[in-house]
């Protein structure tokens, strides 16, 4: 059994644990999933929250935070965005390509923009 808030991955082949995924401040999880490739996991947990993590590492990539609980989160077949469903009835798609370290989001915005951003706008869309 897992402790609260925790997910572990287990190589299918052996049986053998991979890595354990811990939800920050050890809230419960509802739901996990693997992406299209297998390379990361998506988490949806009581703390309205849904979250990408690594599978090979088990380190954090991106949080989505929502209003309520998130019941459930799937990969689309391209890997490319995020359903999630949450306690509110709410139904919310999430870019995954556009989530990500802040170096990923600025090599989207350098190829959007042709001008390095200023200081305000790191803030505000970073």
């Amino acid at each position: 059994m897992c402790p609260r808030g925790t997910a572990r991955i287990r190589s299918a082949a052996t049986g053998k644990q991979l890595e354990v995924i811990a939800e920050p401040g050890g809230a419960e999880l509802y739901s996990a999933a693997f992406s299209p490739d297998g390379s990361e996991v998506v988490t949806s947990s009581a703390d309205a929250s849904a979250r990408i993590w690594s599978a090979a590492t088990g380190e954090q990539l991106t949080v989505f935070e929502t209003g309520s609980g998130v019941n459930d989160s799937q990969f689309s077949p391209d890997g490319t965005e995020v359903l999630s469903t949450t306690e509110s009835g709410d139904a919310i798609i999430w870019s995954t390509e556009l989530a990500g370290p802040v170096s990923t989001l600025e090599r989207v915005a350098h190829s959007l923009v042709d001008r390095q951003l200023t200081a305000a706008e790191r803030r505000a869309y970073l």
